[in-house]
């Protein structure tokens, strides 16, 4: 366990905790959200923006139904879209700042002391953002650490290792990282997330096998120069395997429990089902369905995963044989709808990281390697070393993007790198 570790905090997050008329703004915010999703034109009066907003009668919200809908009528899906596409800080900056130009007032607040007050920090001091940072974060690691070794004694030397690990830290990134702030700063435990490292089982198995040639070994010779070149060959592989990472998910905003969209991390998604169900190998061969998302909201109707599809659906046919798309899911529309993004008023947890994780992860090296002796103190040995030997391809995990879906799951770069081989020589005297 680790505390006081260095950690961002955006101080110009919104109080979504602020209570007016007996209501939370996170609580009313949510309730109109959930109204603009469904399309509507009105929603029920919210107390908080009521009071906030001076009544039916205020600048705000003359020729509306209530405030609540003159608010929603203008940051929703009929105006600036930041509610729809989950961005409270900015709906909340442009009544902090009078976006509108709605009087003479620096805010459109109009409530007892505060008519015309500016809450946010940023709006106050006219500045884009400010992070606060000081030794806020913690994190743990936990890890059961198994290893094996044997000598068979014919030349053969194994050794195996496996480890099971969890690791957990605030914000997921990596903890000297300090150019992000936390989603919710009222809370750090809703940060507290897999971190972008958490490979939570890992195996390497080495090996060192001497060649059964030469003096000393099974097929021997009696002939000193036949013995130098037969003898003293080793191989030795390396195999790793690993888990996959977690993989990020975010709407690509920052904004969405009240942080500053210019300094807060992305809010991750909430996954609807149990994501082992996904998969952790590339679909190589794959061809978008005419699926489409189906959860209410930005993203809905629209194709998924289909930008790295390098044909168009033609009525169910291949519209060009031999060319194949790459995929991380087999069905990367049936992913998408099983996600839904974070919402502020509903959700406590950040979700950045995970729970799904990505793709496995296997490689396998060695080297061959020849010794020669020359003299009593003088050797020599040649070797070559061969860097993933199979020169297999691993892609690049992809980010899940909810206000992207076109990209979803898309694949596109490669994650380890082309085969490499490595000769050399060297002298020991």
């Amino acid at each position: 366990w680790a505390n006081h570790i260095p950690l961002d905090e955006d101080t110009d997050a919104v109080p979504v905790m602020l209570t007016l008329g007996g209501q939370t703004f996170s609580s009313a915010y949510y309730n109109i959200f959930l109204a603009d999703q469904a399309g509507a034109t009105t929603v029920a009066a919210q107390p908080w923006f009521e009071t906030a907003l001076g009544g039916p009668t205020s600048a705000f919200c003359t020729g509306y139904a209530n405030c609540s809908t003159a608010f929603m009528a203008r940051e929703g899906h009929k105006g600036t879209l930041n509610i729809t596409k989950y961005n409270p800080y900015q709906a909340f900056s442009d009544l902090d700042t009078n976006a509108y130009h709605l009087g003479a007032n620096a805010s459109l607040w109009n409530w007892g002391n505060c008519v015309g007050c500016q809450i946010l920090p940023s709006s106050l001091g006219h500045y884009g953002y400010n992070n606060n940072q000081g030794a806020y974060g913690f994190s743990n690691y936990q890890a059961l650490f198994l290893t094996a070794q044997k000598r068979t004694g014919h030349g053969l030397t194994l050794s195996a290792n496996y480890t099971y690990s969890h690791t957990l830290n605030t914000l997921g990134i990596n903890q000297e990282y300090t150019n992000y702030s936390t989603n919710y700063i009222w809370n750090l435990h809703a940060d507290y997330v897999p971190a972008l490292f958490d490979r939570t089982q890992f195996i390497n198995i080495l090996a060192h096998y001497e060649l059964p040639f030469g003096r000393g070994k099974y097929f021997a010779s009696s002939n000193p120069l036949l013995d130098r070149v037969i003898g003293g060959w080793t191989f030795s592989p390396v195999f790793t395997w690993g888990t996959g990472l977690p993989l990020e998910t975010e709407t690509d905003v920052g904004g969405e429990f009240g942080g500053n969209t210019s300094t807060s991390e992305d809010v991750g998604e909430v996954a609807l089902v149990n994501t082992s169900a996904f998969g952790h190998t590339a679909q190589i061969n794959y061809h978008v369905s005419p699926t489409t998302a189906t959860y209410p909201g930005a993203s809905q109707g629209n194709l998924v995963g289909y930008a790295n599809d390098p044909y168009a659906d033609c009525a169910g046919k291949v519209c060009a044989p031999h060319t194949y798309g790459v995929n991380l899911f087999k069905n990367p529309a049936a992913v998408f709808n099983s996600y839904r993004p974070s919402l502020l008023g509903l959700d406590t947890y950040g979700n950045m990281f995970g729970p799904y994780y990505g793709q496995h992860r296997w490689d396998l090296d060695f080297t061959l390697a020849k010794q020669t002796l020359i003299k009593e103190r003088w050797n020599v040995t040649i070797y070559a070393q061969f860097l993933n030997s199979l020169n297999h391809m691993e892609y690049s995990d992809p980010t899940l993007e909810y206000l992207s879906p076109s990209t979803w799951g898309d694949l596109t770069g490669q994650y380890n790198n082309p085969r490499v081989i490595e000769l050399g020589m060297r002298l020991a005297f």
